[in-house]
C-alpha cells in the first residue's frame, strides 16, 4: 500500500511541477549528489554488518538520486577504492559531492542531515591526521601513563571538534558524544592486552594506579546500541566478565555467550552481542549444540528471522567439520606456481596455518611455528601455510624474507576451502590426519605449549 502511494505521488507531481523533486517518504533517506570524475556506475551502502544494504545508480556524469530505505545508524558508502563513514536517519534529505581524485578533501554534504554527515568528513581528516599515534602497534608500546597522556589528548581533539562542529541534532551530538567516551573507555580498558601482545611481556599488568574505566559502567543503555563506541565497549565488558570466570578446562566461547545471557538485560543488546558470537565465533567451540542453543533461544523473535538464518547456517556448516569428518578440499599454487591439493599430504598429519602479510597476530607466530618445524624435521607432519593476500608481491616478499619454511601456498580469500572452514578471521589453524580427515578444525596455535605434545602423541600412533 505505501509502496502504491508513493508511485502515484511521484506520477502527480511530475505532471504537477515537473521542475521538482518526488516527495520523500518518511521512512525513506534521500540522497542525492554529484561524485566527478567516478568511473563506477554505482555507490554501495553497506551496513554494519558489511553488507550491502543499498546501491546507487550514479550516471555517465557522476549524478546520482536515490531514495533508501535504512534503520537509524552509522553506515559506510563505497566508490569503488574509496569509502567514508555516514549517519543516516529516515527523514533525512540529503546532497552529497565529491571529487573522486580527491575523495576525503572534497566530500561535503547539504540539506536535512547535513550537519552530523559533515562532520564525520571532518573527523575522519582530524584522524588521519593522528597517523601512527592512533595506531595499536605504536600506542600499546608505550609506558602506561604516556599511554594514557596520549589516548586523553587524541579524544580531546574529537572532542573539540564535535563541540566547535555546533550541530543542532541533539539525537546525533547524543550518540556521537557517547560514542566518542565510550570509544576511549574501551581503548584504555585493552591497553593490557595490547601491551603484552605487541610487546612479547606476556606477564605485564598494569599498575594499581591505572583507571578503572568499567567502574559504574552500565552494559544495558539500549538507545545508544547503534553509537559504534559503546556498542564495542559492551562487547569488551562482557568478554572482560567472561574471562575474569574462565579457567583452564572451560569453553570459552561456551562461557562467553552464558555471560551475555546472564549479565546482559537489554534485550536489543544481548541479540545483537549474541548474533555476533554466532556468525563469527562458532568456530571457536568444542560445545557447539549448547552454544547454538543459547543463541537461537535469545533470536527467536520474528523481527531477527533473517539474523537466526546466518546464524543457522553457520551451524549447519561447522557442524560439518567434527572430528573425523573428511576435510574440505583445496587447490592453491605455490611459489613456483605449482598447484597442490590435499591429497598431495595424504600419509602425513597435516598442520594448516592461514595468515597474511597485513595480519600483525599471525606475523608473532612465526617464530614458534619455525621451532615446531624443527623439532619435528624428517618425521611424518607437513607445516602448510595458505595466504590470503591480494597481493602475491607482498606474499612472496615475507615468505622470502622470513625464511618460511614448510609448504607456503597462497589463495583467494573467498575461495570454497575459507567458506566451508568458516575462516572469519586469521590467523586460523586446522590439523588433519594422515587420511585427510579433520582432528581439529580450530587447533592450536603454534606459541600454546600443548601442541608440541598434541602432534608428538599423533606420530606414536603411527609407529
Amino acid at each position: 500500500m505505501i509502496k502504491n502511494l508513493s508511485f502515484l505521488l511521484v506520477i502527480f507531481t511530475a505532471i504537477a511541477c515537473q521542475n521538482q523533486s518526488a516527495p520523500q517518504a518518511n521512512d525513506d533517506v534521500a540522497l542525492s549528489g554529484t561524485i566527478a570524475n567516478f568511473k563506477g556506475d554505482y555507490l554501495y551502502v553497506i551496513n554494519k554488518y558489511s553488507k550491502v544494504q543499498d546501491s546507487i545508480a550514479v550516471d555517465s556524469s557522476g549524478i546520482f538520486d536515490s531514495r533508501i530505505k535504512v534503520n537509524e545508524g552509522y553506515y559506510r558508502i563505497i566508490a569503488e577504492q574509496e569509502s567514508h563513514q555516514i549517519y543516516l536517519r529516515p527523514g533525512f534529505n540529503l546532497s552529497m559531492n565529491i571529487d573522486y581524485q580527491q575523495y576525503d578533501e572534497t566530500l561535503a554534504y547539504e540539506g536535512t542531515g547535513a550537519e552530523p554527515n559533515n562532520y564525520l568528513a571532518k573527523k575522519y581528516l582530524l584522524e588521519e591526521g593522528f597517523g601512527q599515534l592512533n595506531y595499536y602497534g605504536y600506542y600499546a608500546k608505550l609506558d602506561e601513563n604516556d599511554f594514557l597522556d596520549l589516548a586523553d589528548s587524541l579524544h580531546q581533539l574529537n572532542v573539540s571538534l564535535l563541540d566547535s562542529s555546533d550541530i543542532a541534532d541533539d539525537r546525533f551530538q547524543l550518540l556521537e558524544t557517547n560514542s566518542l567516551n565510550y570509544g576511549l573507555l574501551d581503548k584504555k580498558s585493552n591497553y593490557e592486552g595490547m601491551h603484552q601482545f605487541v610487546t612479547g611481556k606476556q606477564k605485564f599488568k598494569v599498575s594499581d594506579d591505572y583507571p578503572d574505566v568499567y567502574k559504574d559502567f552500565n552494559p544495558n543503555q539500549g538507545d545508544l546500541l547503534i553509537a559504534p563506541g559503546y556498542y564495542f565497549a559492551v562487547s569488551g565488558y562482557a568478554q572482560k566478565k567472561a574471562s575474569e570466570a574462565y579457567k583452564d578446562g572451560i569453553d570459552y566461547v561456551l562461557l562467553h555467550v552464558k555471560t551475555v545471557d546472564s549479565l546482559i538485560t537489554a534485550a536489543n543488546i544481548k541479540r545483537e552481542l549474541l548474533y555476533n558470537i554466532g556468525k563469527y565465533r562458532l568456530d571457536g567451540t568444542k560445545e557447539l549444540d549448547q552454544v547454538f542453543e543459547i543463541i537461537s533461544t535469545n533470536l527467536s523473535d520474528l523481527s531477527d528471522k533473517d539474523r537466526l538464518g546466518e546464524v543457522s547456517k553457520v551451524y549447519e556448516a561447522i557442524s560439518k567439520l567434527a572430528k573425523g569428518k573428511p576435510s574440505p578440499d583445496f587447490n592453491f599454487a605455490d611459489m613456483e606456481g605449482t598447484e597442490m591439493t590435499l591429497a598431495d599430504f595424504r600419509g602425513y598429519i597435516v598442520y594448516i596455518d592461514i595468515w597474511a602479510t597485513w595480519c600483525l597476530p599471525c606475523i608473532k607466530e612465526f617464530p614458534d611455528t619455525k621451532q615446531l618445524m624443527q623439532k619435528f624435521e624428517g618425521q611424518k607432519v607437513k607445516f602448510v601455510g595458505i595466504s590470503q593476500d591480494r597481493n602475491k608481491a607482498s606474499w612472496e616478499k615475507m615468505v622470502k624474507e622470513e625464511s618460511l619454511g614448510g609448504t607456503q601456498l597462497i589463495a583467494d580469500r573467498e575461495d570454497q576451502f575459507f567458506t566451508d572452514y568458516q575462516v572469519s578471521g586469521i590467523p586460523r589453524y586446522i590439523l588433519l590426519d594422515t587420511e585427510g580427515n579433520i582432528l581439529d578444525a580450530n587447533a592450536k596455535r603454534p606459541s600454546n605449549p600443548n601442541l608440541e605434545a598434541e602432534l608428538t602423541g599423533l606420530l606414536s600412533t603411527l609407529q
